[in-house]
């Protein structure tokens, strides 16, 4: 009776929140509705984007957050930001009209990182019983679906754990579709709805996010986990484009893997397995090899099946050479469990010498596709190959790709001589040294520049060789251009061809931290 009562009279209608900022920003969560239907993600920037032209640090989606949860801890300021935002809170849920509130409050929220306070700000929410909930739930709805910045929306989402129900849900499992905004989604979505429902929408967020989205996702699998769940991880799931480290033991353990070589035949099986191996022995910044318990039950159980198949997929030579390597290292370090190891070792060389490998990477390496030539070259520097003429050629036929780095791991000067030559033919070198500038690079428009970049990285070993390269480099209107140019000058240390250059260099050099660096060469030239 009473709600219908309210109803009737207008009481439970939500207020109107004035908005503070400009009424051409497009909203994140209609924008949404854009990205989703495009063919072409990838290249869609989200709206409070900076544009092209603005050279600051750009990062890809969710990575900041990514940086921030797994490498950095909780800041000095937080009582201090927290305690801003719930005064600013409170003066907009008393006073929804209120427009310098409003903007007052907005300006918080967009202001640093919502990840270094938003668990504090929950908290003291949740202890404020001054803060008119049903005000709130209207707020964190009108800012998570109308706000146009990325920080803004992500405290909205963060909000919305209060309130569970059919129009939160569909909120955060619309943006969470994005990996910007994935660990806020899931995290309020674990909290406010069963295991079975958060089973099924952990599950379309899973399949529709590829990088720190999908890692937070796994970080926080549901229990129990279904078998289609359980089935994806071990052969897609691990898969994402920062790191496969980072979700490699959530995907083993709790797919429980070594069962699943036992039980499962498929091929999806055995190249999945081989990612997830490959990356638990690697390591990195997550749980690896080392932590995993079942770790020689799992690589004996995958060697065995592929000692049984012929080769033809250097994902599996290239797994099978990690296992052998790090079976070896085991022993020497465990030596209590030593025999263990080396007979872990000895199953893996057995599929290593299976001579029809060899065939296998010569058709590799004869594949137009980049990635399996790649395959190729790492399969046969692991058989203590020189692959390095099939690079030399491939770099030659195919100029749009760049193997320049793999090209200058070389120890010899007349290799070295063929990269400059080579380089100097697929590189724009004039445009290049159009003239140093303050230009960071960010954007489009800097390919060569960034190619060259590498090329003068691995041209430090070899005095004398590239000037030209080099020349281009320090006449660069990027910055890092001319910083690694000179890296080349005082690595060669060849005083004569280097103290006319950097004396020209000198007058014409806008960047101040350059023209101290070059100052310096020339005082060590002038002291040698």
């Amino acid at each position: 009776m009473r709600t219908w009562f309210d109803k009737l009279t207008g009481k439970n209608k939500p207020p109107r929140f004035t908005k503070s900022w400009a009424p051409e920003r497009e909203a994140i969560y209609h924008w949404m509705g854009t990205w989703q239907r495009s063919l072409h993600r990838e290249e869609m920037a989200l709206p409070d984007e900076p544009p092209a032209e603005d050279e600051s640090l750009r990062w890809a989606p969710g990575a900041l957050d990514g940086t921030l949860a797994w490498h950095t801890g909780q800041p000095d300021d937080v009582r201090q930001k927290v305690g801003l935002v719930i005064h600013a809170l409170q003066a907009v849920l008393a006073v929804p009209s209120d427009e310098a509130a409003v903007q007052s409050l907005y300006r918080l929220l967009n202001e640093g990182y919502p990840l270094s306070y938003i668990d504090a700000l929950l908290q003291e929410i949740a202890n404020t019983r001054t803060i008119s909930a049903e005000r709130l739930r209207w707020l964190a709805e009108w800012l998570a679906t109308q706000a146009p910045d990325r920080n803004v929306v992500k405290v909205a989402m963060a909000l919305l754990m209060f309130f569970p129900g059919e129009r939160s849900v569909s909120i955060l499992t619309t943006l969470g579709a994005h990996d910007e905004f994935t660990l806020y989604s899931v995290v309020a979505l674990r909290a406010m709805v069963s295991q079975e429902e958060y089973a099924q929408v952990w599950f379309s967020l899973a399949r529709q996010a590829e990088g720190w989205g999908r890692i937070h996702l796994i970080e926080r699998l549901p229990t129990p986990l279904p078998d289609e769940v359980r089935h994806w991880l071990l052969r897609a799931g691990y898969n994402n484009t920062v790191m496969n480290e980072y979700t490699a033991w959530h995907c083993a353990s709790g797919g429980d893997l070594p069962r699943a070589l036992q039980e499962e035949q498929d091929e999806a099986l055995l190249l999945g397995a081989a990612g997830i191996i490959q990356a638990l022995i690697a390591g990195g910044p997550a749980r690896d090899m080392r932590n995993y318990d079942d770790n020689d039950l799992l690589c004996t159980r995958w060697l065995q099946r592929i000692h049984t198949l012929p080769p033809a997929n250097l994902h599996y030579y290239l797994c099978a050479s990690a296992i052998a390597n790090w079976a070896a290292h085991q022993a020497e370090e465990d030596t209590d469990n030593a025999p263990r190891w080396l007979d872990l070792r000895h199953l893996a060389v057995d599929v290593l010498a299976n001579p029809g490998w060899a065939e296998c990477i010569s058709e590799e390496f004869e594949q137009p596709d980049w990635s399996r030539f790649y395959l190729a070259v790492q399969a046969s520097q692991c058989r203590g190959e020189d692959p390095w003429p099939k690079v030399y050629e491939r770099q030659s036929r195919f100029p749009d790709e760049s193997h320049w780095y793999t090209l200058l791991q070389t120890h010899a000067r007349e290799r070295a001589s063929m990269v400059q030559a080579l380089a100097e033919q697929q590189l724009n070198l004039a445009q290049i040294a159009s003239g140093p500038s303050l230009e960071a690079g960010i954007g489009t428009g800097w390919h060569d520049h960034h190619v060259l970049d590498g090329i003068l990285y691995g041209l430090q070993r070899f005095p004398g060789v590239g000037w030209s390269l080099v020349d281009a480099g320090l006449y660069s209107p990027l910055i890092h251009n001319r910083s690694v140019a000179l890296q080349v000058l005082e690595a060669w240390s060849l005083p004569e061809d280097t103290r006319w250059r950097l004396e020209h260099l000198l007058r014409v050099e806008p960047d101040d931290e350059l023209r101290l660096r070059i100052s310096e060469q020339l005082a060590t030239l002038s002291t040698a």
